[in-house]
């Protein structure tokens, strides 16, 4: 049975110093290979595939959709209290990785002068914070919360929170668990 369209076989090459946009549309019934080299120091790329895409990339940058990270991934919500202490409150296990999903921190004052209470991410080596509440002497209590943010941990990180001499730190976290 015949189409009506050639059977192609076919290489196109571009080389230009800019382009502003590239569209390129292929219908085809079947498409048995297309191969795609962009050599760019800035360029973004959008790609639809309706059926099966096989993608090898060698070094990029990989924003995973946040209501798609809950599908691949598994939700763990961890909490924590702090009171002149620093609590573990998660150790991302061994073979995964941990996508902060969100986080949530409330200080209240246990005694008098200037407070300080933080929440962060440690490597065994170094504090990350990615949360900070200060309260001067005159206020009691005080709250923070991060939406869906971008810090990725890597296996054996966790998640701390820690509260001076005069506070207490209640905190809490989404994080998605992903195969390293």
């Amino acid at each position: 049975m015949t189409t009506g369209l050639p059977d192609w076989t076919t290489g196109v090459d571009i080389i230009a110093q800019t382009i502003t946009t590239l569209a390129i549309d292929i219908k085809a019934q079947t498409l048995s290979q297309l191969n795609v080299n962009i050599a760019a120091s800035a360029v973004t790329i959008n790609v639809s595939v309706q059926g099966t895409a096989s993608i090898s990339i060698d070094a990029a940058t990989i924003n995973i959709g946040a209501l798609r990270l809950l599908d691949v991934g598994t939700l763990r919500r961890v909490s924590g209290v702090a009171a002149n202490s620093t609590v573990i409150m998660y150790t991302v296990p061994p073979g995964k990785k941990a996508y902060l999903y969100a986080a949530q921190m409330n200080i209240e004052r246990t005694g008098t002068g200037t407070i300080l209470c933080v929440l962060y991410a440690y490597d065994g080596a170094t504090i990350y914070p990615f949360m900070s509440l200060a309260l001067p002497t005159t206020v009691d209590h005080a709250n923070d919360v991060l939406p869906f943010t971008s810090m990725v941990l890597p296996a054996d990180w966790s998640i701390r929170v820690v509260a001076d001499s005069k506070s207490q730190a209640r905190a809490n976290c989404v994080v998605v668990e992903v195969s390293a």
